[in-house]
């Protein structure tokens, strides 16, 4: 698993705000994963 992915999984809330940037520039090809994601940003 990635290791970004393995962050928002494990730790949601100190992933979103230090990465958003580059959270927003990674391409999330999973349609689960993105939602999950956008539900946490």
């Amino acid at each position: 698993m990635n290791l970004a992915l393995r962050k928002i999984i494990y730790d949601p809330i100190s992933y979103i705000h230090p990465q958003r940037v580059s959270l927003n520039n990674t391409p999330i090809n999973n349609p689960v994963l993105r939602s999950i994601t956008n539900e946490m940003i």
